[in-house]
């Protein structure tokens, strides 16, 4: 029977060590480290910002072939580029500066501003009906012209068939004829050559008639694609300003979210319910006064330790009229709601909560 020594050395340890020390682990811990929402969005953001900078310039490239088509109607270039260029100029700005403060507006206070709604429905309509309209226009500018049946070169090479024809009618007169006159067994060949030419200018005429025929069935098939691919490139025009929306919005949430994870933003809807609290008070009712002070001193000092549920009402306070009263977290105790991301009473709780569930030693 064999008898077994068992090791005394940690063998968990030296893996530990042999792991602590690859690059996988320096790798893993790169992938798992704590980083911020900004962070985390980084490369997403800067994809957003390339491919509405795309978007602004198909938009305004589009644009610009319907404006200048209706500004040419003024007589001259020069003022109608420039017009073009102001139109699209301040279209596109409108679209930049009016779409980011409704986003910010609905993103920070849960509302609907209908203002910048209003103005950025208007110029969005607009950029996306001209953008819509020039591309229609593209095609037909940018496309080369279909290759048609040249009439000159049928009938240069009829011309050349009669000519070598008539040639050919005149060296057999030469040839066959006495006095100036043929005999009998050379006319048939002779009336032969001259009908060949009668053919000819026959065949001239059909083939012009054929050739414009299929010029014209090759000018509506032309067409035909052209509108086609207009239609398509306003398919796209309407995408792209879909997609630029989109991406403005997701601008907006990114910063939004940046700061709201750093920055005590108050809730708008929090303060309209305290608003309408003060309006509802009257004069005669003192206690509603009085719940409603206290409601705004307890919810100006976030960074104290918030009054139970039962302290509350032994300082008169109805809870359920309190919107926004909701239960920590960490402690268990019930504390005004400044923020809708908001989960404990306080900065002291949320450490706590922080080390507790990750183990770790929070320094700020």
């Amino acid at each position: 029977m064999k008898n077994f020594n068992l090791s005394t050395s940690n063998v968990f340890d030296e893996r530990f060590e042999k792991f602590i020390k690859s690059r996988r682990a320096a790798k893993l811990e790169q992938k798992f480290k704590d980083r911020t929402f900004d962070e985390r969005t980084k490369k997403f953001a800067l994809v957003a910002l390339i491919l509405s900078a795309g978007c602004t310039l198909f938009s305004a490239f589009s644009a610009h072939f319907y404006l200048l088509n209706v500004f040419n109607a003024l007589g001259s270039l020069t003022i109608s580029i420039i017009l073009t260029t102001i139109v699209i100029g301040c279209l596109e700005y409108g679209k930049r500066d009016t779409l980011p403060q409704f986003f910010k507006n609905w993103f920070q206070y849960k509302s609907f501003d209908t203002v910048n709604f209003s103005i950025s429905f208007a110029l969005m309509a607009l950029s996306v009906g001209s953008s819509f309209l020039g591309s229609k226009l593209i095609p037909s500018q940018l496309a080369p012209n279909p290759a048609l049946v040249s009439a000159d070169s049928i009938t240069e090479h009829y011309n050349q068939l009669k000519l070598a024809n008539e040639q050919e009618t005149t060296a057999y007169f030469e040839a066959n004829n006495w006095k100036g006159r043929l005999d009998g067994t050379s006319r048939p060949t002779y009336n032969k050559l001259l009908n060949e030419k009668i053919t000819l200018d026959n065949d001239l005429k059909i083939a012009l008639s054929e050739a414009k025929t299929d010029n014209q069935t090759i000018i509506t098939k032309h067409q035909q694609e052209l509108a086609k691919q207009g239609v398509q490139l306003g398919y796209i025009t309407l995408f792209s300003e879909c997609l630029l929306i989109l991406l403005i919005g997701f601008r907006e949430l990114r910063d939004f979210r940046a700061i709201s994870e750093f920055a005590n933003i108050k809730n708008y809807e929090s303060d309209n319910v305290k608003t309408e609290i003060v309006k509802a008070t009257s004069s005669e009712d003192k206690s509603r006064k009085h719940e409603n002070s206290e409601v705004r001193k307890h919810s100006k000092k976030p960074s104290e330790p918030t009054q139970s549920s039962t302290e509350l009402k032994d300082t008169g306070i109805n809870v359920t009229l309190l919107k926004g009263v909701v239960q920590c977290k960490h402690c268990k105790v019930d504390y005004v709601k400044n923020h809708h991301k908001q989960k404990y009473c306080n900065e002291t709780c949320r450490k706590e909560a922080y080390e507790m569930r990750t183990g770790k030693k929070l320094y700020l």
